[in-house]
This record gives C-alpha cells, sequence and structure tokens, in this order.
C-alpha cells in the first residue's frame, strides 16, 4: 500500500495496527480488509485481493505441474511471489517446477545451488513459512523420481532421506556441504557416485536393507573419520567404490561376501580394510 501524500510504500508497525510511510512520515491505520505481513524477507502490506490472487495462480501453477506442463507453470509461480511474498508455496512451486521440468542446475562449492538461483527461492521460502511448511520443504528439497533420489536441492549439512525413498542416486555427487547422511532402512540401492567427492561427508549409516553399493559411489570422500561398516547384506560393490579413500581412514568388510563383489571395489582405495 502507498503513502497518499508522497508515494512511497507504507509499512506496518509491531503491533500491526499502524501503516507508517518511512519517507514522509505519514501514518494511518490498518484497514480490516487488508492483511498485513512482517517477515524477514520484506516487509510489505498485502491487500486481500493479491493474497487471493496469489492463491489462484499457484493453484493454476500446480495443475500444470500434475500434468507435467512446467513451461505454463513457471510464470503462474513468478506472479504468486509477485502478489504475494510471504507465501512459501510460490518459491517451492518454482523450485519443483525447474527441478523436474528444466533440471539446469548444478552444486558450486560449498554445495550451494546456482544457474536458475533455487537456492535463493528454497532460502526465501524458509523465512516466509512457520515451523510445520518449513519441514515440508525440507522433505521438498529431496528430488525423488519413482523411489529413487535423483538430487537434493537443499542447503543443510545434517540429512534424514525420506523414507519413502529405495534407491540413491548420484543425489549428493559433488556436494561439499552435506556433513550427515541418516539413510532409512527402505533403500535397497546405493548407485554410482551417490556421495562422490562429498567432502566434507564424515558419517553415512549403511542399513541392512541395502544389498548394491555402485560403482564410485563413496569415492574421494575424504573427510570420513569413522569406521565405515558395510553389512553383510550387501551382495555387490562396484569398481571403485572408495577409490581415494586414504590410510587414516578404515573400512569394515564380510570377508564372504567380498569374494563375489566387483574385483575392482578396492582400487585407489588406501583405506585399512577391517575383516569380519
Amino acid at each position: 500500500m502507498r503513502c497518499e501524500h508522497c508515494g512511497d510504500n507504507m509499512k506496518v508497525t509491531a503491533d500491526g495496527r499502524i501503516l507508517i510511510c518511512p519517507s514522509c512520515r505519514a501514518e494511518s491505520l490498518v484497514k480490516q480488509d487488508v492483511f498485513h505481513v512482517h517477515n524477514t524477507v520484506n516487509n510489505v502490506i498485502l491487500q486481500k485481493e493479491d493474497v487471493q490472487a496469489a492463491a489462484e495462480f499457484i493453484q493454476k501453477a500446480d495443475t500444470f505441474v500434475r500434468v507435467g506442463d512446467y513451461a505454463k507453470a513457471i510464470p503462474l509461480y513468478d506472479k504468486a511471489i509477485n502478489a504475494d511474498p510471504a507465501n512459501y508455496r510460490g518459491y517451492m512451486g518454482l523450485v519443483e517446477a525447474m527441478t523436474i521440468g528444466f533440471t539446469r542446475f548444478e552444486y558450486v562449492e560449498g554445495g550451494l545451488v546456482r544457474d536458475l538461483g533455487l537456492g535463493d527461492y528454497i532460502n526465501k521460502s524458509m523465512k516466509v513459512a512457520n515451523q510445520t511448511e518449513q519441514e515440508l520443504i525440507r522433505r521438498q528439497c529431496f528430488v525423488i523420481k519413482r523411489g529413487v533420489l535423483t538430487r537434493y536441492i537443499g542447503n543443510e549439512i545434517f540429512l534424514t532421506i525420506p523414507d519413502n525413498v529405495v534407491a540413491i542416486g548420484g543425489a549428493f555427487h559433488g556436494n561439499r556441504r552435506v556433513v550427515t547422511v541418516e539413510i532409512p532402512d527402505t533403500v535397497v540401492e546405493i548407485e554410482s557416485y551417490s556421495f562422490a567427492n562429498c567432502k566434507n561427508l564424515t558419517c553415512v549409516n549403511i542399513p541392512s536393507s541395502v544389498t548394491g553399493i555402485g560403482n564410485n559411489s563413496f569415492e574421494n570422500c575424504t573427510a570420513y573419520k569413522n569406521p565405515l561398516r558395510i553389512p553383510e547384506s550387501v551382495i555387490n560393490v562396484g569398481a571403485q567404490a572408495f577409490a581415494g579413500w586414504t590410510k587414516q581412514q578404515k573400512i569394515m568388510v564380510n570377508k564372504k561376501r567380498a569374494k563375489k563383489w566387483n574385483k575392482k571395489w578396492k582400487k585407489d582405495c588406501k583405506a585399512k580394510i577391517s575383516w569380519y
């Protein structure tokens, strides 16, 4: 809402009752038909019709996402953000449409997402969301296709993978931010390059539900400190799964199972192998 005197954007006081112009200091009461939003992204006054319009844009965009028409969904999410910057669904809808529809993003040093600015959208959505919504956002940062975790687009460092995941693809490849990962017992496969080049990864649990570990899956995880135990349930480990591991690191392996693994599973790995 703009000031009647100078045209600058009015801002709401902490109690939500008075509008103050930052330029001319003019004041007015907040009308009943105006929704006030006081958040860390920006202090803005939203009219009721703006909030309603944003909800309609999101509803239409969600429909396009469900049928796979991401090109039509993206501009609608943009309109929702402009109409109501305090609705987290606009930001996360945009993230989902860009991630699934185009997948044109990558990790840079520190594990932050660039190119389409997805990391910025995620951060903004977290700032305006309540506690319940923030948990939904965290789950949405795991990009899951038919049970396979294909990407992680969030910025958190201590992660718990959702229990609807049955396989981990190259979701964390090159992520230099993540420190620990909790894998649920629904996962049966850790695919190739899943955690490759995770330079700050120090701990991952491999549950007994896992039966396969792919090629180069833990390559160059040089910060891993605790002994990594591969459970007896694992019947195959791919080539160079632990390439780049150093003499200071330790891997616990079932000797009977390892006889049937890829003969090159230890290639370029200097870690101490402890048999059990």
